[in-house]
């Protein structure tokens, strides 16, 4: 009973030894929109360091969640922010979720976004740095794949193509 006990207790030390906790001071999600307006192709960053998620070391990987927050968007134009949270139901659906197992610098998992849950799968790249360990990567979606509207009004049209992405510090 006393080497079960042990066991459990060295099992439990090494499985905690193993978590990291996202530095939501570094890290970061963003999203990169094209929209035409006047016969011309602008591009609209927005970064987001309203972050929250962890990382836990798997024997063949990692498993995490990352949480973004989804009025912390800032794209340098309130109002556009604020049709985002309109358009992302902020008032109900308050954050955006990747709940995602890392494996072979491939993150897989399911992102909900807007209500809607979709499999998502992001090339990453991992690297070590001063005791931080950095995850980043970025992926086309569409709009339409989480049920909101293409933006567009009678001077400008958006690309339902959108690039999101992320850098992630985690702490061990």
């Amino acid at each position: 009973m006393i080497k079960k006990i042990a066991l459990f207790l060295v099992s439990t030390v090494v499985l905690i030894a193993g978590d990291y906790t996202l530095d939501s001071s570094k890290s970061e999600a963003y999203y990169e929109a094209k929209k035409d307006q006047f016969f011309s192709t602008y591009t609209i960053l927005s970064v987001n360091k309203g972050l929250s998620g962890f990382l836990q070391e798997l024997p063949n990987g990692h498993r995490g969640e990352l949480n973004v927050d989804v009025y912390a968007f800032d794209s340098d134009d309130t109002r556009r922010d604020e049709n985002v949270e309109e358009e992302l139901n902020a008032e109900t659906f308050k954050a955006i979720t990747y709940k995602y197992e890392l494996h072979d610098n491939e993150a897989k998992g399911m992102m909900t976004i807007n209500g809607v849950s979709q499999e998502i799968v992001f090339p990453v790249e991992m690297s070590e740095a001063d005791g931080q360990l950095l995850v980043e990567g970025n992926i086309t979606i569409k709009y339409t794949d989480f049920n909101i509207e293409t933006p567009s009004n009678f001077i400008l049209s958006a690309h339902d193509d959108l690039l999101i992405g992320a850098r992630l510090y985690f702490n061990k």
